[in-house]
């Protein structure tokens, strides 16, 4: 009976213990499907649009007016209007923005929020985690897109333009940078007899012109799949105007005489050439006119024109030229970020950082 009894609690035990393990494995355990991949993500058209919008989201460029300070995003050079109120064409509503911290002089590298490297960045793996996965993508309808080869080829120009635009801001304030076209990865090679570990896309800096040709060719490569305009719901998206003025505008940093130079304006040593291209070249200049000038009559095609309203004057005309992009009569704007929604004053783009003739 003592070993009965010994043998009836150990098999309780043994019971108990089993019915918990089993219980708690069913617990703690993923439900099936639950797990989010990439390759979860860019086997469903739905989801592969979200990871671009969320590339969007990211890839917000440095000084559009915005108007809506403090929401983390990389247009942090406009935090209460800080490029329009830091010169004469604008003035600070208000005495607590950043626009009068620089015209005081307390403003520095270590207290600015001209440029956020590191949102750039993020935005740019965004597009590469994009770009790399985009053909697993299957050709069929779920929910909202109908995913085909010609939807396929608009995004993958939407993607590479995004990121052509964080390397162009870059760009404009570093000169020469590492080109990320590439989701970094560490591979494993071979020197002398020993394995070493590098990070490719490597981290160095390319030289200026290496830089701009790469943006150059990034807008080549995605005029020709873009649409010359969006419904009104996708307001915002990369248009093939959008991406002409990108290019238009970089060959005309690449022709000006700050860097289409022997010499920099500051000497940077062995390393000029990350600051401007070493030579003087009149044909950039012709490259640079012929590039804007395809946006000019671009943009006369596709209805857009400078606001000069009768009924509203020249002040005004100006006031919602830069002031309200949604107004039906505001015909200049070829991109601007849409996700702020409304601000004060409407469909504004201003808030804060005002031109001098603001009337609202």
């Amino acid at each position: 009976m003592k070993y009965l009894k010994y043998i009836s609690v150990i098999f309780i035990f043994t019971l108990t213990a089993s019915m918990l393990g089993t219980s708690c494995s069913k617990m703690l355990e993923q439900p099936s499907g639950s797990i989010i991949t990439v390759d979860s993500v860019f086997h469903n058209p739905d989801n592969a649009m979200k990871a671009l919008f969320n590339a969007y989201a990211t890839c917000v460029v440095n000084g559009f007016i915005t108007g809506n300070g403090g929401s983390g995003l990389s247009d942090a050079g406009c935090v209460d209007g800080f490029l329009y109120a830091a010169d004469d064409e604008g003035d600070q509503y208000g005495t607590g923005g950043r626009a009068n911290t620089f015209n005081a002089g307390t403003w520095g590298p270590n207290n600015q929020d001209e440029f956020n490297i590191g949102r750039v960045t993020q935005g740019i793996r965004n597009t590469n985690i994009f770009l790399e996965n985009v053909d697993k993508v299957p050709n069929i309808t779920t929910g909202i897109y109908n995913w085909t080869p010609q939807l396929k080829a608009q995004t993958i120009g939407e993607a590479k333009i995004l990121r052509a635009m964080m390397h162009y801001q870059m760009m404009i304030r570093y000169g020469g940078i590492p080109i990320m076209n590439a989701v970094p990865k560490v591979v494993i090679i071979q020197d002398g007899g020993i394995s070493k570990a590098i990070v490719t896309p490597a981290s160095t800096r390319r030289s200026l012109k290496s830089t701009i040709d790469f943006i150059v060719k990034s807008c080549d490569e995605a005029i020709p799949d873009l649409p010359n305009a969006y419904p009104a719901s996708d307001l915002g998206r990369i248009t093939k105007g959008a991406a002409m003025a990108l290019k238009a505008v970089t060959l005309l940093h690449a022709a000006s005489p700050l860097y289409n130079s022997s010499t920099p304006p500051v000497s940077f040593g062995v390393n000029d050439s990350l600051l401007c291209y070493g030579n003087f070249d009149p044909t950039r200049w012709q490259a640079a006119a012929d590039a804007n000038k395809a946006v000019i009559e671009w943009s006369a095609a596709n209805g857009y024109a400078v606001l000069d309203d009768a009924s509203l004057g020249k002040s005004e005309s100006y006031n919602y030229a830069t002031g309200a992009a949604l107004d039906p009569r505001n015909k200049e704007i070829l991109l601007f970020d849409h996700s702020h929604g409304q601000q004060n004053g409407g469909s504004n783009l201003i808030r804060w950082g005002c031109p001098i003739w603001y009337s609202w």
